[in-house]
């Protein structure tokens, strides 16, 4: 699996995702800057949003994207709620995918089928490295997204997350990185790890839950570019 999830990374490019949203025109923004998928908040959070703005994000973020003549995904994030929930909000919002950073198992991934979904892991260092492997290795999920590990969080507190950890996650998993990444730092984040995919969220805001047209555009544009301007 390492070798396809880097082919795959330097062929087409690090997939990028702007999550947090809450306003619509953030999400057109994020399309716009070359996003290729968007995530809202369904767990505890500053940057939660009702499943009402939740619908109203994903569809700006779908009708932008055809507008462009591209596709988006729209991501929903869940801590600890039952398949039964997030099928519902999954189908009325809709969504592609579940981000999951509760204790969910491989159990509730397969009841949601066929919502793909994503298992978050805080990384708190190495010790994190066997669990990571086994999700890869069970194929419950479409990928392991890694996050800094918080003691009162459960994501989106803007740390970073130990990227010699995360490259070697990277070798055994597909792995979506975030964790403290913006415009200054992602295109080095990429370079380092080689991810599938990279997440911004406070990174690219103004205040929790409305973001930075600029900010969202130099993120996307660096994280792009990092691996076609490796000299």
């Amino acid at each position: 699996m390492s070798e396809r999830n880097t082919a795959e990374g330097d062929a087409a490019g690090t997939r990028v995702k702007i999550c947090g949203l809450r306003r619509p025109d953030d999400a057109r923004a994020a399309v716009r800057a070359g996003a290729d998928a968007v995530g809202v908040v369904f767990a505890e959070s500053p940057r939660r949003a009702t499943p009402e703005e939740a619908a109203a994000v994903a569809g700006a973020a779908r009708e932008e994207a055809a507008r462009l003549g591209r596709e988006v995904e729209v991501w929903g994030v869940f801590v600890n709620e039952s398949a039964e929930r997030i099928a519902e909000l999954a189908r009325s919002v809709p969504l592609d995918v579940a981000q999951l950073h509760g204790d969910e198992t491989e159990d509730v991934a397969r009841a949601l089928l066929p919502l793909r979904a994503v298992k978050a892991v805080r990384v708190r260092g190495p010790e994190a490295l066997p669990e990571i492997e086994r999700l890869a290795a069970q194929g419950a999920f479409e990928a392991v997204l890694l996050d800094a590990y918080d003691e009162r969080a459960r994501g989106g507190t803007g740390k970073t997350v130990d990227w010699g950890v995360a490259y070697d996650a990277a070798r055994s998993a597909r792995v979506v990185l975030a964790g403290g990444l913006t415009p200054a730092n992602v295109a080095e984040a990429v370079r380092k790890v080689r991810p599938w995919m990279v997440d911004a969220s406070s990174g690219v805001e103004r205040s929790p839950g409305e973001k930075d047209p600029e900010a969202i555009e130099a993120f996307v544009r660096f994280a792009k570019d990092a691996l076609a301007s490796r000299g």
